[in-house]
This record gives structure tokens, sequence and C-alpha cells, in this order.
């Protein structure tokens, strides 16, 4: 699809035909009151000669309509052929419409003039349509290709016998999982979409029953989310004694979320393997000629044994490291001994006690 470009406007420019021309046609309308399309809201629109005679000219009739004595009273009314001006305004390029449904609008609707050509051609990026307080195109895509299909919206009947369809995290439509006119923004990047099987009815649930079923679903996503996690690597220190970790290390650790492991994952983890130098293995070597290496070129890794080994200037002893993969679906413990670190598991002996063991 071609983007379209917003164009300028100009007193000789019509807004159908995209044309400059003399004898341009200036229409406006509103501000009119409570029953109109301009209630608190007016517009123009601009037309050549031809294109205002091909519009069927007496729509533009400014000719005010009251439908009721009561409307007449508190002069409440809307022109004569309200309905079919907003129909014209459709017609129009896109370039035109900007205009009358943007640009020259005076109301509550605002937007830099490209913005709102791509937003109607479905091209402007969520977060640009988030700035203007819209649902972005890929909400609503969400919603109406997701709700539909979903495992989780159930129909909810109320007690006064009208009946719709809730999702218990968040979104909502029409009965039997219809969508709404009403956009549900939380169907775009919901985590917990799952669509219904074939032979999987739609739940019917009462009004006052929801609340149970809401907190049952979202019980259960939490579980879910709790079972399957993903594993996470972490750097453990090995050896005997005080250990130290490089600074290249420490300031990668800034780019972590906040967190007792904050120096131990994530960026560290990356920031350790662009680093390091690697050596086949430890064969050959002293701890003399180890130390050496170390110094001359910073964090040692041996493939083999799956070692890193690293020492600051001044220190009489090098620090070992390993990384290590965590299955975070298990509790675990960070476990110490004499300043060497492992990785062990708790696992469950009796519940009923609270009995458990390490592994």
């Amino acid at each position: 699809m071609e983007k379209i470009r917003a164009i300028k406007n100009s007193d000789k420019l019509c807004w159908k035909c995209l044309k400059e021309q003399e004898g341009i046609h200036t229409l406006e309308f509103g501000p009119l009151g409570y029953g109109s399309g301009f209630d608190c809201c007016s517009t123009k629109i601009q037309l050549c000669d031809a294109c205002y005679n091909e519009s069927i000219p007496e729509i533009w009739s400014k000719k005010l309509v009251y439908d009721s004595a009561e409307d007449e009273e508190y002069d409440w009314c809307h022109y004569e052929h309200e309905d079919k001006i907003f129909q014209y305004f459709d017609t129009l390029p896109l370039e035109g419409q900007q205009f009358v449904w943007n640009e020259f609008w005076q109301g509550d609707h605002y937007m830099e003039a490209q913005d709102w050509i791509d937003y109607h051609m479905g091209i402007l990026p969520h977060e640009k349509a988030k700035e203007y307080g819209l649902y972005s195109t890929q909400e609503i895509k969400a919603y109406e290709e997701r709700f539909p299909k979903c495992k989780w919206p159930a129909n909810r009947l109320y007690n006064d016998n009208s009946r719709g369809c809730w999702c218990p995290f968040g979104a909502h439509g029409d009965y039997n999982q219809e969508i709404s006119t009403n956009i549900s923004d939380e169907c775009y990047l919901c985590k917990h979409y799952e669509e219904r099987k074939k032979d999987e009815k739609i739940k019917e649930i009462k009004d006052e029953d929801f609340s149970d079923y809401k907190i049952l679903v979202l019980a259960k996503a939490v579980r879910d989310k709790l079972s399957n996690r993903e594993p996470i690597e972490v750097l453990l220190f090995t050896n005997y004694g005080t250990s130290s970790i490089p600074e290249d290390l420490l300031q990668a650790a800034e780019e972590n979320p906040e967190g007792v492991i904050r120096n131990r994952t994530g960026a560290v983890i990356s920031k350790l393997k662009e680093i390091r130098y690697e050596i086949e293995g430890l064969t050959g070597f002293t701890e003399e000629t180890l130390k050496k290496l170390i110094l001359e070129k910073g964090i040692i890794y041996s493939k083999q044994d799956h070692l890193y080994f690293y020492m600051k200037e001044g220190d009489t002893h090098f620090t070992q490291m390993k990384i290590e993969q965590v299955n975070t679906n298990r509790k675990w413990i960070l476990h110490e001994y004499d300043g060497a670190e492992s990785i062990q598991y708790i696992e469950d002996i009796d519940e009923s006690i609270g009995l458990c063991r390490l592994t």
C-alpha cells in the first residue's frame, strides 16, 4: 500500500479533486448544540465549481431542524441534511478528509496532519497512537482477531436479563463473544491468550458468580506462570576464600533490574562472554603461569573446564568463576561454603509438616 502524504491547504484548493482553481466554494458548519453531529464542534469544506455541482448542492443547506417542541425550547437542532453532509465528508480522499475531520475541525480532535492520515491508513505506530490517547491499529486488530477466539471470555448474564461477554483479564464484548464497538485494548500483547477448542462451548456465568470465575482464572494464570519460568544463567564464585568481581562486570550489572542477583545474571553474563580470553584447557599451566596470563589478558576462560579466572593487580590469588544454568521452576538457594558457591535445589519430603531437603 502506497503511503499517502498530507498536503498543505490554500484558499484555491478543492478538497475533493485536490486541484487548485478559482471560484472555490467554502462551506462552514457548526457549532450547534445537543442533537447535532456538530454539537460544540465546527468544520468547513472547500469545493471547486465542478465538485460542488456534482455533490448535490441542496445537501449543504444551513436550514436548522427541531425534532420536537422540547428541542425547539432548548434550541436543540441539527442541519436539514446533516447525515448526507457527513456521508459526503467520508467520500473525500484522505487528504481532504484530513482537512474536514482534523485540521479544520474545531472540537476535541487534533493530530498532526500526517499522523491523522497514517492512523486512518492503519500504519501509525502503536506508541504514536497512544500519545494521542487513541486505540492503536495494533490494539484494534488484536481485539478483533483474538477476542472472538480466546478460551477465557464468558457470557455474563445480568439480573435485568441483559447480557454481555467478559474476559477475566479485562476485555469485554457483546454476547456470544462478538466484538463490540467499544474497543478493549487488553487483548493486545496479552500473555494469557489461548484459542478456544472447536468443541469447547462459551461459558454462561451469572453476574454474581463472575468474580469467582475471575479469581479462579487469575489464580491458574499465576500458577502457570510460576511453573513455566525460563531458566536463567547465574555467575558463581567457585574457589575458596575471598573473591572479587571485575570492574567491567560491575558496570554491566547497572543494566540489570534491581535484585539480589543483579551482579550475577543478564548483562553481566553477556559481558563476561564478550570480554573473555579463551584457552582450550589448563593442561601445561602452573599456578604462576596461569596468574601471569590472567594479568596479561584479563579474564581467562578454559573451554574444557567451563571455568573463568580473574585477578586484580596486587591480588595474591585468582578468582575462579563458572556460569550455571538454574531451573527457576524449582525452589533453589545460592549455597556458600568458605567462599565457594554452588546452586542447590529445595525438595519437599513431607509437605504436611514442611519437611524438605537440599539436593
